[in-house]
C-alpha cells in the first residue's frame, strides 16, 4: 500500500514501512491474539492519518493500526469476514470496503476512528 510511504505486509503480520527507499519505524504491537493469516493491507493515499488497515482472515476481522504500528481497533462482522480477500479505505468518506468470499461489504465509520488514538 502507498500513501507517500510504502507498506509491505509479511505473512506473519509484520509490516515494513519505507519512505523514499529508506526503512521507517513501524512495529506492529498490542494486537489482541496476534495475526492469523493476514491477507491484505490498506492505507488511504489521500489521507495524512498514517492509519493502516489489515485484513486478518484467520481471525475474521480487520485490524486498525496507528501510524507507529500500535493497535487501535478491530472490526468484526458476523459471517461477513470469514473469507477475507482484500480491502481498501476512503477515510474522507468514512468508508471501509472489504471483499470477502466473493462479496463486497462497506463499513461506515467516523472520526476519531480514522485517526490515531487521542
Amino acid at each position: 500500500a502507498i500513501d507517500g510511504s510504502i507498506y509491505l505486509l509479511h505473512s506473519d503480520g509484520a509490516v515494513s514501512k519505507f519512505l523514499r527507499g529508506d526503512p521507517q519505524p513501524f512495529e506492529v504491537r498490542d494486537v489482541p491474539d496476534g495475526f492469523n493469516e493476514p491477507v491484505a493491507l490498506a492505507v488511504d493515499p489521500e489521507s495524512q492519518s498514517g492509519v493502516v488497515y489489515v485484513a486478518d482472515r484467520g481471525n475474521q476481522r480487520v485490524v486498525v493500526l496507528g501510524p507507529d504500528g500500535s493497535f487501535h481497533a478491530q472490526l468484526r462482522a458476523e459471517g461477513a469476514f470469514d473469507g477475507l480477500e482484500t480491502l481498501t479505505v476512503d477515510e474522507a468518506a468514512g468508508r471501509l470496503y472489504v471483499f470477502s468470499s466473493g462479496q463486497l461489504y462497506v463499513a461506515r465509520f467516523s472520526a476519531p476512528f480514522a485517526g490515531p488514538s487521542p
